[in-house]
């Protein structure tokens, strides 16, 4: 009975180590996994123009919804963004969800950072969008 104790207790030990072990090898791998997602959206940042437009025209000069805007959503953002698609957690299919996201959707275009992949904003679809976001997002 005594000598089952001992190898009982040295198995408990020694699953200690390896689990410390392993633990320690997930937190580095984790920390590998922040890092490299870190340096993915930072990635193109070099490519990415500063050109955020300013609003002192917005009253004049802002981008129709209708006939400007929700055509270059479709075609770029519900791609993605659309109902029932569980790798988005946005829905961008009509005006209200849309509004709902300006800020969040404004920032991810300035940084570059959406749309992600091979679909990329023409620097004219990337200005009409940023100009439309800056001036509030009229339903227009």
């Amino acid at each position: 009975m005594a000598i089952d104790r001992r190898t009982s207790q040295a198995h408990s030990r020694y699953r200690c180590t390896v689990s410390r072990s392993a633990q320690q090898r997930l937190a580095r791998s984790h920390c590998l996994v922040l890092i490299a997602c870190w340096a993915l959206s930072c990635a193109g940042s070099e490519d990415c123009p500063n050109d955020l437009p300013d609003d002192t025209d917005c009253s004049t000069n802002v981008p129709s919804y209708s006939s400007q805007v929700s055509g270059v959503i479709e075609q770029y953002c519900n791609v993605c963004h659309y109902p029932g698609n569980l790798q988005s957690t946005r829905i961008l299919s009509d005006y209200d969800h849309i509004f709902a996201s300006r800020r969040t959707s404004l920032s991810q275009i300035y940084g570059c950072r959406m749309p992600i992949g091979p679909r990329r904003l023409s620097a004219r679809n990337r200005a009409l969008l940023l100009k439309w976001f800056v001036c509030g997002a009229p339903n227009n």
